[in-house]
């Protein structure tokens, strides 16, 4: 009998060491995948910084434009900076400022309210320039509630898969309240000259090289005149956003998203549709069927 207990004792021993080892051996283990996994963060990490050169001066870094917005809001891309929220985050009949998708396309410049100016031009009988308290000043300021949508919007479900931001099915709009005056009314105060029928916005954005194309679109004349298109300044009753065109910007409701121009400093009426990289070969519909994944003919 003490035979068999001395048996079954280091039976017991040799099984505890051997989970002690097996312990032992799956917590140097863990130690090893965590060195591992800090390794390859703090690569990928280097790897995006990298890839990603400093912001230029004269914008506003990524960082800082996420610093107050809602983690539910989720970029896309970097340069240039998208973002959008999941369907369920769009549970408000308001659309929240740090839930308002974003799309740049070029960087955020960083504008100072005081010293910024519009310019009204082109095809007026005066041109004017206006500084954001002298437009709030001669102008009546209205408010309305308005959708905005990016061109590309649901983008993701499109099959073969498309190039450009992977927007979802209800990515890539929103819908605010917007606080500004009329555009119709800063137009009627240059006045209209003969031959009037477009008009053009352009705002502060460049891009990281000197050569980027500036974004100018622009809208037919009876679209500019209407009542809801606006000269904002506010958005959900707070000044504007600087991602979403401080201090001022156009904003087009129901036209496609890249009309309503941001960081908004001159407007021109023109005599025909504006002749430009962002309205000649994007935001464009050709007027023959394009085959899925055919590139775009060079006549539209």
């Amino acid at each position: 009998m003490p035979g068999k207990i001395k048996q079954a004792t280091n039976r017991s021993h040799r099984r505890e060491l051997s989970r002690r080892e097996f312990i032992e051996r799956i917590a140097g283990a863990g130690a090893v995948a965590a060195v591992a996994t800090f390794r390859q963060d703090v690569w990928a990490q280097a790897a995006e910084t990298a890839k990603t050169p400093p912001e230029p001066a004269g914008t506003v870094s990524n960082t800082a434009v996420f610093a107050d917005k809602n983690p539910a809001l989720k970029p896309h891309s970097d340069r240039p900076l998208t973002a959008s929220v999941a369907a369920e985050e769009h549970n408000f009949a308001v659309t929240p400022n740090d839930r308002m998708f974003i799309r740049n396309n070029l960087l955020t410049p960083d504008i100072d309210a005081g010293t910024h100016r519009l310019v009204i031009k082109g095809l007026v009988d005066k041109e004017l320039t206006f500084s954001l308290d002298q437009l709030r000043a001669s102008f009546p300021v209205v408010t309305m509630q308005g959708m905005l949508e990016c061109a590309g919007s649901g983008r993701a479900a499109f099959v073969p898969a498309a190039s450009g931001t992977p927007w979802s099915p209800t990515g890539g709009m929103g819908c605010p309240r917007w606080t500004g005056v009329r555009l119709r009314d800063v137009l009627k105060s240059a006045g209209l000259a003969n031959g009037a029928a477009h008009v053009s916005g352009q705002g502060g954005d460049f891009g990281a090289i000197a050569t980027a194309a500036p974004v100018i679109r622009s809208v037919p004349l009876a679209k500019a005149m209407e009542e809801n298109t606006l000269i904002a300044f506010a958005m959900n009753d707070v000044p504007l956003p600087k991602i979403h065109g401080y201090p001022m910007r156009l904003v087009v409701p129901g036209w496609v998203g890249s009309a309503s121009t941001k960081w908004l400093h001159t407007i021109t009426v023109l005599p025909a549709p504006f002749k430009g990289p962002y309205m000649d070969s994007s935001y464009r519909v050709p007027r023959l069927a394009v085959k899925p994944g055919e590139k775009m003919p060079a006549t539209l």
